[in-house]
């Protein structure tokens, strides 16, 4: 009938140089290496200084003169696509990329940043081209290969992304962003072992980096090792307080370990935190919910849905709060019905709906939320006990039983099919 667990969460994401991340061309290191190929020295190690320090006007203004200097300067031409790119002038900045390219087409850094922009727009399959590219130009390209991977991993190819993982290792082995990124990556494959090695060397690595920290307490948690995930979780939480993903997994991960003061208390934390996002809401809300404490349970839905209006599950639940109340079973059907309206194909809320209804004394509106639920959900016995509860208190037992049967061939779970047996009982022959 209805939600009231908070699951946890075991999705473990990227966070190395995302392709998807803004389509920096030129790095900070770059700007004081002196003599970049193809670059007119002076004007263009002034613009990257001007870059650096946030004067657009300036760097502009070199790198236009560096290109006086030598039409053909792709390090120039790069210059002038940050700019674009920092402007948002996105179109213009693939103009440049493009020229820089085509004026020196062996410079590696030009297709990578080219295939870089690509994959920010969505164009997967030149970007990925652009970037093998690159890396065939420059062996040793480490950022190439790093924003390739990430990509590949985005779009579900992790045995495609592994080896490029391994080669930025192979290059700079004491790369802890590659370790995190090759960690996750073992994770997908169910090498947890191998995954465990290189989360924890990013974390020695990395020792102001909570993120590594992070996925070694989700892994813990996923293995019910709820002391190591808390105390994982508290480490990257001591190196950022306010990382809204590690206080939802500390109130998780408290949860399951039967700590609920707890849980609370990192929910209200996430919640400050983030005080637009409905998340830390709707968890405390299913806790309190789960726990009977229903009038704080009914105020957190309420706060998630004012925080997302779109979130069915929390007016599935409040209705559920709400209809423990006569007072309140109108309120509880208008929630119910909102939820089914924005999740019209999820069998619960349909079932949560027609129970409602049921108990406003409304059976045939009743009947038929429940067989909706019911063709939703074949296989759920306790909307098939719902349906079939409906169907007797309307005069149909045969239906009634036609409904249990039915559901026994499809029932996995024991204590769902015991249930079901023994209200098929009670119906009699």
């Amino acid at each position: 009938m209805t939600f009231t667990r908070s699951t946890l969460v075991a999705t473990l994401a990227l966070a190395t140089a995302s392709a998807l991340a803004m389509p920096i061309v030129i790095t900070t290191e770059q700007a004081h290496k002196p003599g970049a190929p193809g670059a007119a020295a002076g004007p263009y190690e002034k613009g990257l200084d001007a870059l650096v320090k946030g004067d657009s006007v300036a760097a502009e203004s070199a790198f236009s003169q560096a290109l006086k200097a030598n039409p053909k300067s792709s390090a120039a031409m790069l210059g002038m696509a940050e700019l674009s790119v920092k402007a948002g002038k996105m179109d213009e900045a693939a103009r440049w990329m493009e020229k820089a390219v085509q004026a020196q087409p062996t410079d590696a850094n030009a297709h990578e940043s080219l295939g870089r922009l690509r994959l920010w727009s969505g164009k997967a399959k030149e970007g990925e081209a652009s970037l093998r590219r690159a890396i065939d130009l420059d062996p040793r390209a480490v950022r190439a290969r790093m924003t390739l991977a990430d990509a590949l991993m985005g779009m579900g190819r992790t045995a495609d992304a592994l080896p490029l993982y391994e080669q930025a290792l192979s290059i700079q082995g004491d790369n802890g962003a590659a370790r995190y990124a090759l960690g996750l990556a073992l994770l997908r494959q169910g090498n947890t072992a191998r995954a465990t090695t290189e989360l924890e060397t990013s974390a020695q690595l990395e020792p102001r980096n909570p993120l590594p920290r992070l996925a070694l307490a989700r892994l813990h948690a996923t293995r019910r090792a709820y002391p190591q995930a808390l105390a994982s979780v508290n480490e990257a939480l001591a190196l950022q307080p306010t990382l809204v993903e590690a206080l939802l997994l500390k109130g998780d991960v408290a949860d399951l370990s039967g700590k609920p003061e707890l849980a609370i208390e990192a929910f209200k934390e996430a919640a400050a935190a983030a005080p637009k996002a409905a998340g830390p809401h709707l968890k405390m809300a299913m806790l309190w919910h789960r726990t009977g404490q229903d009038g704080q349970a009914a105020a957190a839905y309420r706060q998630a849905i004012e925080r997302d209006a779109q979130l069915a599950i929390a007016y599935n639940n409040l209705a559920d709060v709400q209809s423990k109340k006569p007072e309140t079973l109108a309120e509880a059907a208008a929630s119910a019905a909102q939820a089914v309206k924005l999740a019209p194909a999820v069998a619960d809320f349909h079932d949560t709906l027609g129970w409602i209804q049921r108990a406003q004394g409304k059976l045939p509106a009743a009947l038929v939320s429940l067989e909706k639920a019911a063709s939703l959900a074949p296989a759920n016995g306790q909307i098939a006990i719902h349906l079939a509860t409906a169907q007797r208190e309307a005069g149909d037992k045969a239906k009634a039983r036609s409904t249990l049967q039915s559901a026994l061939t499809r029932i996995q779970d024991a204590t769902e099919q015991q249930a079901v047996r023994k209200l098929l009982a009670e119906l009699g022959t």
